[in-house]
């Protein structure tokens, strides 16, 4: 049996060592347990059409907003409560039905409640049922506008299964800025699709941020180097070699002016005593001098102007409220004391997506972790295989087709589901005394890890690739 005595998470509240705790008394008995996570309900993707074409009526992109009581059924099909780019986007994409999400209903994880412009409403499942803009359909493209509070990370998760979706969680002229540059398709953009830079920062020769480094980054920048219209334009910050520093990726971003960027990292979740300071610095980089990435010195070093990014950190994208792994690792230790805290922060927004997908040239789309990585999930205990393959496929191949950002982590997603099955089907060797736990426990929260990371952006946003 390899069942560990320790994890790893890459999260970092200010002091070495913080992200290493022993496995608690009642991590067998976690594992055991039913429950964590939800799975994914069916995989329904669809085979006749151009699943790129979200304009498809088959195909579609809808709105997902919070529900408002105060509204009648008209205004809600309208979302006249939306700020006013999102009902512009939603005018620029008819016909789009809009969804709402309201926390009092029953059914809130297994259906989505449509709303006509005719007066109608609909109760549609998530899984199952028809797909497009037509009545009692669900579009493939979904695109939810409100914050992790008003609508939970845990719809977004479900319908990751079946959909390809993204979040907004922006106002004012930030909002503005994202929607005018959707809609336009960030014409003029200077990012150069065939340039990429990949940032690696390395706190020692072991540890989980040198397994990020050789699972993810090293092997992402591996691929694109060996796209033949990229190859040397994909440059290699390699924390391996210490110089993995923030002024260092802020000077490649402003002189390389990249389509995509990729970063693995410790992600800021200190300091724990302060929910306030942990909520405001959370996930932010850190690099190999262990300092924070300042989002505004970013900003004033580089324009996002239609890049995509990719950030391995815990909580790059924001947090999650719920207290997933409690009973797995030691009560009390030092990593259940940042998963505790974590939690405590509720569902959230990480700072750094907002600024960068808020921009006067914003983001296209930025995509990271709510939870931790645990390094369970990035290599195979027994044969030490990396297990990031399927994120290789999404960022250095499918997003290189042209396909919205959205749809490229579908095999990404469809690996949860998978994970799920193999979970329980251990559990029951388990049981049964023909398998090991420990089989399980890599299962569990890998499945986690898939399940954990979403797209903040619209989903249909993609590279434009040049014929494809």
């Amino acid at each position: 049996m390899n069942w560990p005595q320790t994890l790893s998470i890459d999260a970092w509240t200010g002091a070495d060592g913080d992200n290493e705790g022993a496995v608690g008394p009642k991590g067998r008995k976690w594992i055991r347990a039913d429950g964590v996570p939800t799975p994914l309900k069916d995989l329904d993707w669809p085979v006749t059409k151009d699943k790129k074409d979200w304009t498809h009526p088959e195909i579609g992109w809808g709105l997902v907003l919070p529900h408002n009581a105060a509204l009648d059924v008209d205004a809600l099909a309208a979302a006249e409560d939306a700020p006013a780019p999102i009902r512009a986007l939603l005018a620029s994409r008819q016909p789009a039905p809009v969804f709402r999400y309201d926390p009092d209903w029953p059914e809130r994880f297994t259906h989505l409640r449509r709303h006509n412009p005719d007066g109608s409403t609909e109760k549609l499942p998530i899984s199952g049922g028809p797909r497009g803009v037509g009545p009692g359909c669900v579009p493939r493209y979904l695109l939810i506008y409100a914050t992790a509070a008003e609508v939970p990370w845990e719809l977004q998760f479900r319908l990751n299964g079946i959909s390809y979706v993204g979040r907004l969680d922006l106002d004012g002229q930030a909002l503005a800025n994202y929607v005018e540059s959707l809609i336009g398709g960030w014409a003029g953009s200077a990012s150069a699709i065939e340039k990429a830079v990949v940032w690696s920062a390395v706190h020692g020769a072991t540890g989980i941020t040198s397994l990020m480094r050789d699972s993810i980054a090293n092997k992402i920048h591996g691929r694109l180097h060996a796209i033949d219209e990229i190859g040397d334009g994909a440059l290699f910050i390699d924390g391996a070699n210490a110089n993995a520093f923030h002024e260092t990726l802020i000077t490649a971003l402003g002189e390389r002016k990249p389509g995509l960027v990729v970063t693995t990292s410790h992600g800021k979740t200190g300091p724990l005593s302060n929910l306030e300071m942990m909520r405001r610095d959370l996930g932010l980089p850190i690099d190999n001098d262990r300092s924070v990435l300042d989002p505004a010195d970013l900003l004033d070093g580089w324009s996002p102007d239609g890049a995509i990014w990719y950030a391995h950190a815990c909580c790059s994208a924001g947090s999650d409220g719920r207290r997933l792994y409690q009973g797995l690792v030691e009560p009390g230790g030092k990593v259940d004391r940042i998963l505790s805290a974590v939690a405590d922060l509720g569902d959230g927004i990480a700072p750094l997506p907002r600024a960068l997908l808020g921009a006067v040239r914003p983001l296209r789309a930025f995509i990271g972790h709510v939870q931790p990585t645990f390094d369970l999930t990035l290599r195979e205990q027994t044969t030490g295989t990396l297990l990031t393959a399927a994120l290789g496929e999404a960022l250095a191949h499918h997003l290189y087709l042209a396909e919205p950002i959205g749809m490229v982590f579908e095999e990404f997603y469809s690996e949860a589901l998978v994970l799920q099955g193999l979970h329980s089907a251990s559990r029951k060797a388990f049981a049964e005394d023909t398998g090991d736990l420990d089989v399980a426990l890599a299962c569990q929260l890998t499945a986690i890890d898939r399940r954990s990371l979403v797209v903040l952006g619209d989903p249909t946003a993609a590279l434009p690739i040049p014929g494809a």
